[in-house]
């Protein structure tokens, strides 16, 4: 879709050290996407940018984006994208230094990655 591709070209400008074309990309897509209703794309959407703000040291953007994430991936029942941003929440938090809470992201993101093993 559309807003995959979209998410993958702001995958590339952040690699290439372009943070502001990346959210530029990801807010066209998230745009396109209210639209649609695609929450699998909205939330891996979010994920990149949560990425990206943490690039810019903007760490308050950075969780609101990776909580946005993990809360449209909820509604989608897709463990392997749920175990990924859990796990991603996990490490963002671990990096914070809230150790307590990195835990319970990654506790919460093991439980979804046995649930898509079983699948």
């Amino acid at each position: 879709t559309r807003g995959v591709a979209l998410e993958r070209l702001a995958r590339v400008y952040l690699a290439c050290g372009k943070p502001v074309s990346a959210i530029r990309m990801v807010q066209t897509g998230l745009s396109r996407l209210q639209e649609t209703q695609g929450q699998p794309t909205s939330g891996q959407l979010y994920l990149t940018l949560a990425e990206v703000y943490e690039v810019q040291h903007n760490h308050s953007a950075a969780e609101k984006a990776l909580k946005t994430a993990l809360r449209l991936l909820q509604q989608t029942h897709q463990e392997g994208l749920i175990f990924r941003a859990h796990e991603r929440y996990g490490q963002f938090l671990a990096g914070q230094g809230r150790f307590a809470e990195a835990y319970v992201q990654m506790q919460d993101a093991l439980l979804h990655k046995a649930r898509w093993n079983d699948l």
